[in-house]
């Protein structure tokens, strides 16, 4: 930064890059609360600029400003024990990446559905796909695969993945 002189008074002018560089180095030193704060007040600075100097809704255009302070609700995942349920939840409450259910279908494809062809591109029928569904959520130990139709298992574990 530089000094300028300015009929008796003395006045600090900075660069652009150099402001930046400062306010970088500031932005980095702030704790999460401060940097929490500095949004809050930032946000109600802009709300008051856009009150100021935006059009009224009268005249058919409105500024609305999303509401970033209201937390947002976690999901619970508690009635859902294979589908819907994140990996990492599954690694915290099994230990293990996915669920045994799914494993054991991944399993009986590879071991007795290998010469299937379009395994996974051709659709299995929608209510045994459903039922698997449900069996996996009811008891996700101990599911026998053992006469399912080859699609509808690995419909179901596509299902799986894209949940």
């Amino acid at each position: 930064c530089t000094s300028l002189m300015h009929t008796n008074r003395r006045q600090r002018f900075c660069w652009p890059s150099e402001q930046n560089l400062n306010l970088h180095l500031q932005i980095d030193s702030q704790s999460a609360a401060q940097l929490n704060l500095l949004q809050k007040l930032a946000l109600l600075k802009l709300t008051t600029l856009m009150d100021k100097y935006s059009p009224s809704s009268k005249q058919g255009w409105n500024w609305t400003v999303p509401k970033f302070i209201r937390k947002m609700k976690a999901p619970d995942y508690k009635d859902q024990v294979v589908f819907g349920v994140p990996l990492l939840l599954n690694v915290q409450r099994t230990g293990h990446p996915l669920p045994k259910s799914i494993l054991q279908a991944m399993y009986f494809l590879r071991s007795h559905c290998l010469d299937q062809v379009g395994l996974f591109r051709k659709s299995g029928v929608k209510s045994r796909i459903q039922a698997l569904r449900e069996m996996n959520e009811g008891c996700p130990d101990g599911v026998n695969y053992e006469g399912q139709s080859a699609f509808d298992v690995a419909d179901m574990v596509k299902q799986y993945f894209r949940d």
